[in-house]
């Protein structure tokens, strides 16, 4: 784990208020980890690494003004990377992002496991993986899943979870639960969640967990 500063190449809008950010220079890091960025005011957001065009890359949703603060930057201040790196399954995977896990999603369609972006609207670029759109068309894909798939990485909100759990059976399925992260350090205990008959911290023990530790109970 280090501090370091890393320009932004490009800034690539998917949707009115998702951006993937293109970084310079090169992050040693493995799937599933995370780096804490300068927000201003002191204040240190969390976002998944990814890729986008064979480089480094961040997905930003703009929800207020760090992140809007963000997505106006020329340059990042990080702190990572954070987190357990995700140990793909054997077999045949699959990995659905919401827009905000974009660049993450890319990461994976890089890696050869087939990646499919998941939009309430039209993306307004092109992604070089497949899409849907709306949520009739995501609960068909998890149908299409079932069965077909040996394991299937869910990277996006709550909603997304519970419905990839009321389709596909636990023991398939995995969850990023990076919207819980505050300090990403292990210190605030504000991503502290119950599995395995005990408490465990996101940013420590994930992001990203297999859904059958937490009981059929997903956070």
């Amino acid at each position: 784990m280090e501090n370091f500063s890393v320009e932004r190449k490009e800034l690539l809008r998917l949707t009115k208020d998702t951006y993937v950010a293109v970084l310079g220079g090169e992050i040693d890091f493995k799937p599933g980890q995370f780096v804490m960025v300068d927000a201003g005011k002191l204040v240190r957001k969390p976002f998944m690494l990814g890729r986008w065009n064979a480089k480094a890359a961040l997905s930003i949703k703009v929800v207020g003004d760090g992140t809007r603060r963000l997505v106006q930057s020329d340059s990042f201040r990080m702190h990572g990377p954070l987190g357990k790196p995700f140990k793909i399954p054997e077999g045949r995977g699959a990995v659905l992002v919401a827009p905000s896990g974009a660049a993450t999603g890319m990461l994976f369609h890089e890696m050869g496991i087939r990646t499919v972006i998941c939009t309430k609207e039209p993306l307004e670029i092109d992604v070089p993986f497949e899409s849907v759109v709306g949520d009739k068309a995501f609960l068909k894909l998890l149908e299409s899943l079932e069965g077909n798939a040996d394991w299937v990485l869910v990277i996006g909100s709550k909603e997304m979870r519970k419905r990839a759990a009321e389709v596909l059976k636990d023991d398939i399925l995995y969850v990023s639960l990076d919207e819980f992260m505050a300090c990403g350090v292990g210190a605030c205990k504000g991503c502290a969640v119950f599995a395995k008959g005990r408490v465990m911290h996101v940013c420590k023990n994930g992001p990203i967990f297999h859904a059958k530790i937490f009981g059929g109970e997903l956070p």
